[in-house]
């Protein structure tokens, strides 16, 4: 068990809570044991660890009509919406190739990989997902940001190498206030 997540994990919280008490307050109350073992069945599976702690710490955001982005435009997403947002694009993309020429670097030149699990979400379009299927120069369990008009041969598509320093790396930019808040939204480079 790492609780070393689920601390940064309260910490941000607390964190967004001062930056912004609505970020803060739409934290959903940690997902059920069933609920993560449900979202491992359907990716076929098993989830990092430190992916896990996070979920038992929060089960992501309250989805409404108008979302508290908890930094830049990524909503988090609870774990029945993680499982919508899978399937949905596992069927609806599954191993359809970018283009045949593009040689892969860090993750799958493919419009979308059943290794790659989404975790946040901003209006269908850009999506943070762990990528459990990295192609040769990935690493198993690294962060990826995926959006249209990505350079999937870039190394700037990972954003960390594992949830647990993707968790680091936001409580970094938080802990330091190395971001801009305007108009409820916390911006800063490392994630848009």
């Amino acid at each position: 068990m790492n609780n070393n997540t689920q601390s940064l994990w309260q910490k941000i919280q607390q964190s967004l809570l001062a930056i912004a008490p609505s970020i803060g307050e739409s934290f959903q109350k940690p997902a059920e044991e069933a609920q993560i073992k449900a979202l491992e069945e359907v990716i076929a599976q098993p989830l990092p660890e430190s992916f896990k702690e996070y979920l038992r710490t929060f089960n992501g955001q309250e989805q409404s009509d108008s979302p508290h982005y908890f930094m830049g435009y990524n909503l988090l997403l609870p774990i029945d919406e993680i499982i919508e947002t899978y399937q949905m694009l596992v069927e609806d993309f599954e191993g359809e190739s970018i283009a045949d020429e593009l040689n892969p670097n860090k993750i799958q030149p493919v419009l979308w990989d059943k290794g790659w699990v989404p975790f946040t979400d901003f209006e269908a379009t850009t999506r943070i997902c762990i990528d459990l299927n990295p192609a040769t120069n990935g690493v198993k369990g690294q962060v990826i940001m995926l959006y249209p008009g990505i350079d999937y041969q870039s190394d700037e598509v990972v954003l960390a190498n594992s949830f647990e320093e993707f968790t680091q790396k936001i409580w970094n930019i938080l802990d330091s206030k190395d971001y801009s808040f305007e108009e409820g939204i916390i911006e800063q480079d490392f994630l848009i």
